[in-house]
């Protein structure tokens, strides 16, 4: 499904004719809602980078949430430590080897107490749709979500209550339809491995 069928179809579901210098906006918060509900593979990213002399990071375009950060370690890769900003703040940020912990704070992912290279895996927003032939990986593989989620917004605006209600119980249903196709395809049929720590 491209970004022009997915309009003619939330017309048709919405039963409007009116709707269409709307639909960019549907489709934006749409996608925003997708990115915030879901945690779908399609939309995960991986890469390496290597911090900048003040031991920070730009956070990647589209970034949603982060998943892991790893550091390059003698005997593998090691998951480094969240902390707030202000623990951060709080915390000797002048020196080591590497990095051991980290915080984001206006669009930076701050490592300490060392900047160094880290493997960020993390989960980024939807594309948005700029002409009728757009798609994206949400929208190819997970049709419903766009579709309900955008007649939330359409119904929200024509102020038509119940049927925004039977929307969104619907697109909750499609959200944790994916997220459950998600956490099983993250385990990839494997059994489940009990370890203690060391």
């Amino acid at each position: 499904m491209n970004y022009g069928q997915l309009k003619t179809a939330v017309a048709g579901y919405a039963h409007r004719s009116d709707l269409e210098p709307l639909m960019d906006t549907f489709a934006e918060l749409a996608a925003n809602r997708i990115g915030r509900d879901t945690r779908l593979l399609e939309l995960e990213r991986n890469a390496t980078f290597v911090a900048d002399t003040d031991n920070t990071i730009p956070l990647p375009d589209r970034y949603m949430r982060m998943i892991a950060i790893t550091t390059p370690g003698a005997t593998g890769p090691l998951s480094l430590e969240y902390v707030t900003p202000s623990y951060f703040d709080k915390l000797n940020n002048n020196g080591g080897n590497g990095p051991r912990y980290y915080t984001i704070e206006d669009n930076l992912i701050l490592l300490g107490p060392a900047g160094g290279e880290v493997n960020l895996t993390w989960q980024e927003k939807p594309t948005y749709f700029t002409n009728d032939n757009d798609t994206n990986e949400a929208l190819a593989n997970w049709s419903n979500l766009y579709l309900y989620g955008m007649l939330i917004e359409a119904f929200e605006w024509a102020m038509d209550t119940n049927n925004m209600i039977r929307a969104f119980e619907t697109y909750k249903r499609e959200v944790r339809e994916c997220n459950i196709q998600a956490d099983d395809a993250r385990a990839s049929g494997a059994p489940l491995v009990m370890r203690g720590y060391p």
